[in-house]
């Protein structure tokens, strides 16, 4: 048996939990080294774009420290064996310079343990479908 196979494999949600505390130092290689090279994550600060990779994950961020981007977790849970829901509230600044407030759901759904596809939800209720629609197939434990 090899010594990595005896070491517990780490959840979606502490992947998760990992990649928002190195956003929260503004540690951007611990970011990159989280996001799947093949990454699409969802943001709202694009308006509903997505950057593509790591880097431009990281860039879009780190331009977004600029302004008024602040996206606070209150819990992040396992939603399947490679997805976890993280709920939250954002704070933003809008492309008409109004600030927004709200809650919101960040799906992510990971692949080789890193964060691959990532979506931006109203609500848990959509985390199904949406985790469905990704994939291919209905979330499981």
């Amino acid at each position: 048996m090899s010594p990595d196979a005896s070491k517990p494999q780490e959840t979606a949600a502490a992947i998760v939990a990992r990649a928002m505390t190195a956003y929260e130092r503004h540690d951007w290689d611990t970011l990159k080294a989280l996001t799947h090279p093949d990454a699409e994550v969802e943001m709202l600060l694009l308006e509903g774009g997505a950057t593509h990779g790591p880097d431009e994950l990281s860039d879009a961020l780190r331009e977004a420290g600029t302004g008024i981007h602040q996206p606070t977790a209150t819990s992040i849970e396992d939603v399947a064996p490679d997805a976890a829901a993280m709920v939250g509230r954002i704070r933003r600044m809008d492309s008409h310079g109004g600030v927004s407030d709200r809650d919101a759901v960040w799906l992510s759904v990971l692949r080789d343990g890193k964060i691959w596809r990532s979506r931006v939800l109203a609500s848990l209720d959509e985390v199904p479908s949406a985790y469905e629609e990704i994939t291919g197939h209905p979330p499981h434990r």
